[in-house]
C-alpha cells in the first residue's frame, strides 16, 4: 500500500464543502475545510441552527457533517458528557480515524465552503492562505453574527458548565497561527487590521500572521494564485514520498486575471505531479464560452442607461471584479454606487493586502450606506466614522432614488421598506442556485421584487436571452478544466466540487491519465512512476 492517500470528507460527488485530507506516511494536510450547504441543509435552515457555542462539535458529529477524525478538533468545543455519544456515531462512519496528526490546512480561498469550518479544528492547526484570503476571513467574522462556528481567525476559550459550552467572562479574544504564502503583501496596515478587535476596545492577543515558509512539516508545498470570482485564490502543490500532488481550489480562466490560472498551469506542468485533485464544479456544463465580466459590465450598463429609477445589484463585494464592473457602470450612468457598511468593512480590509481594490473614502463614485438603526455594533460605527464624507443616509436615497445603483443581497431586502422604490431595476448578478434551500429563496426574492414593482433582471430561473449575461461564472467550464488537465499531464486526476465527477472520467477515457472518482471517505492511494 503506498504512504501517500488522498481522502475526501468533502467535496466528493457534491459542489463545495471541500475537505481533502492529505497524507504521507505519519504527515497529514487538509487541502480546504469547508462547510457543505447541501449536507447542512438537510437539517439546518436560517432560524434552525447547530447549536456550536453550547454543544461545541457534538451536533455536528452526531448528524455527519464533520470527518470522523478524532483528535483533531478544539478541545473546549466537547461537551464531556455527551460527546462519547457522539464518537460513537462517529466510529460508525466510513473514513474513522483516530491516528490523524494534522500538520495544518492550505486553504484556497475564503468562500465558506472552503474555510467554513476551520472554526471547530484544534486552535493550534496552522492555516495556510493568501494575505488576501486572510483578511477576507477576518473581515467575514469581524462583521458577522458570532458564536463558535464563525471563529476561523480568532475566538474565545470555553468551559463546560451543567453540559453546556459558555464562553469564559472577560476572555481574551486569541487568534488561532495563520502562515501568508505572499507576505510580501501584508502591509503595515494589514497587521494593524489582523490585531484589531472587533469589540470596542482592546486587541487580538497573540502573534501575528507569519510568513509562510514553504512547508508544513517535512512536506515541501508551493503555492499559485489563480483567477476565481473572490481575490485571493490559491492553488497548492505539494511534494509527496510518490511525487507532487497538485489542488487547483477553485479557478477560472475566463476572468479579468485568467492569466494567473494559465501560469499555474503551466508551472505544475513542469512538476510531473503524481495526481491532480481538481475542481469540476461544470462538469456536463456545455461547451458554449462562458459570459465575461466585460458582458456582465455591458449588459448591465444596458440596463441602467434605461432605467430612470432606483437600481439594485445584487453580487458579492468579495468579487471585486463584478464590483468593479459596476463602479464603472455608476460612473458612466453619473450615479453613486452604494455599499452598505459590512462591505465597505470587507473593501477596507482587502486594501490592506490586494492593490486595485476600490476604496470608498477616495472614489467619488463610491458610498456607503447609512441604515434606519437602533443599536449599533461598534465595528459598524468604525466604519460610518471612517466614512464619515462619504456617507448616503437611507432618506437621501429614498428621495432621490435615480442617483443610485444600491448594492443589496437577499438579505438585505428589508431596507426596501425604508426606500420604498416605486419601481426600478433588481439586477441579479450572482451564482445561479444550487440547492432547493437557494431555490426557494429566489421565490422569496421574487415577492420583494413584486411588491415594489421592480423589474427583475438576471432572473437565474429564466431562459430569457433578455435574463443572460449578468453573471460570469467563477468556475472553469468542463471543457477548460479538461485542456488544464491534458496541459498538467498527472499520473492521475481526483474531480471534486462536483455532482458528476463521472463526466470528466468518461471524458479522459481515451487518455493516459487515470481518473479516480472519489467517495467521501474512502482513500485512493498514489503511487508514483
Amino acid at each position: 500500500m503506498s504512504a501517500v492517500r488522498i481522502t475526501a470528507y468533502g467535496g466528493a460527488g457534491q459542489i463545495g464543502g471541500n475537505k481533502i485530507l492529505l497524507e504521507d506516511g505519519p504527515n497529514h494536510i487538509f487541502l480546504d475545510f469547508g462547510l457543505n450547504f447541501e449536507d447542512s441543509g438537510k437539517y439546518f435552515a436560517e432560524f434552525l441552527a447547530p447549536r456550536t457555542s453550547t454543544s461545541g462539535t457534538y451536533d455536528y458529529l452526531m448528524l455527519g457533517l464533520l470527518p470522523p477524525l478524532a483528535g483533531i478538533y478544539r478541545a473546549d468545543a466537547a461537551v464531556e458528557e455527551l460527546d462519547p455519544s457522539a464518537w460513537r456515531i462517529a466510529k460508525e462512519a466510513t473514513g474513522y480515524r483516530d491516528d490523524v496528526g494534522l500538520l495544518g490546512v492550505l486553504a484556497s480561498h475564503a468562500h465558506m465552503d472552503h474555510i467554513g469550518l476551520i472554526s471547530l479544528l484544534s486552535r493550534d492547526t496552522a492555516v495556510v492562505s493568501s494575505a488576501t484570503t486572510a483578511v477576507i476571513a477576518k473581515s467575514i467574522q469581524d462583521t458577522g453574527a458570532g458564536g463558535m462556528q464563525a471563529e476561523v481567525i480568532y475566538g474565545s476559550d470555553r468551559q463546560e458548565s451543567d453540559q453546556v459550552l459558555r464562553s469564559v467572562r472577560n476572555a481574551d479574544l486569541n487568534r488561532r497561527p495563520w502562515l501568508v504564502t505572499d507576505h510580501a503583501n501584508w502591509s503595515p496596515a494589514a497587521v494593524e487590521f489582523w490585531k484589531h478587535s472587533p469589540r470596542a476596545k482592546g486587541v487580538l492577543e497573540a502573534h501575528d500572521a507569519d510568513p509562510f515558509a514553504g512547508n508544513l512539516g517535512p512536506l515541501a508545498v508551493r503555492s499559485y494564485p489563480v483567477d476565481h470570482s473572490i481575490p485571493g485564490a490559491t492553488a497548492y502543490a505539494v511534494e509527496t514520498s510518490e511525487g507532487w500532488v497538485v489542488y487547483t481550489g477553485d479557478l477560472r480562466t475566463h476572468g479579468r486575471r485568467g492569466d494567473l490560472t494559465r501560469r499555474f498551469v503551466e508551472e505544475t506542468r513542469e512538476l510531473r505531479p503524481v495526481a491532480l485533485v481538481c475542481e469540476a464544479t461544470r462538469a456536463g456544463s456545455t461547451s458554449e464560452k462562458p459570459h465575461s465580466e466585460a458582458d456582465v459590465r455591458a449588459r448591465s450598463l444596458d440596463i441602467v442607461r434605461q432605467e430612470e429609477g432606483l437600481v439594485l445589484a445584487d453580487f458579492g463585494p468579495r468579487n471585486v471584479e463584478r464590483l468593479l464592473n459596476f463602479l464603472e457602470v455608476a460612473e458612466e450612468t453619473d450615479r453613486k454606487l452604494v455599499l452598505l457598511a459590512k462591505d465597505a468593512h470587507l473593501l477596507a480590509a482587502m486594501g490592506t493586502a490586494q492593490r486595485g481594490v476600490p476604496d470608498p473614502g477616495s472614489d467619488d463614485h463610491l458610498w456607503v450606506y447609512k441604515d434606519r438603526v437602533g443599536q449599533t455594533a461598534a465595528w459598524k460605527k468604525r466604519v460610518w466614522e471612517r466614512f464619515a464624507n462619504k456617507i448616503v443616509d437611507w432618506r437621501e436615497v429614498r428621495q432621490r432614488q435615480g442617483d443610485y445603483i444600491i448594492c443589496l443581497s437577499f438579505y438585505d431586502l428589508p431596507r426596501l421598506l425604508d426606500i420604498d422604490p416605486p419601481g426600478g431595476s433588481y439586477i441579479y448578478s450572482t451564482a445561479e442556485p444550487y440547492t432547493e434551500e437557494q431555490e426557494i429563496d429566489i421565490e422569496r426574492m421574487r415577492t420583494w421584487i413584486e411588491r415594489f414593482n421592480l423589474k427583475f433582471v438576471g432572473d437565474p430561473k429564466s431562459t430569457s436571452q433578455e435574463d443572460q449575461g449578468f453573471h460570469s461564472s467563477g468556475h472553469a467550464s468542463q471543457d477548460e478544466v479538461l485542456e488544464m488537465v491534458e496541459e498538467i499531464s498527472p499520473a492521475m486526476v481526483i474531480p471534486v466540487h462536483t455532482k458528476d465527477p463521472a463526466r470528466i472520467a468518461q471524458a479522459l477515457s481515451d487518455s493516459k491519465i487515470r481518473t479516480e472518482q472519489p467517495k467521501t471517505g474512502s482513500p485512493i492511494n498514489v503511487m508514483g512512476s
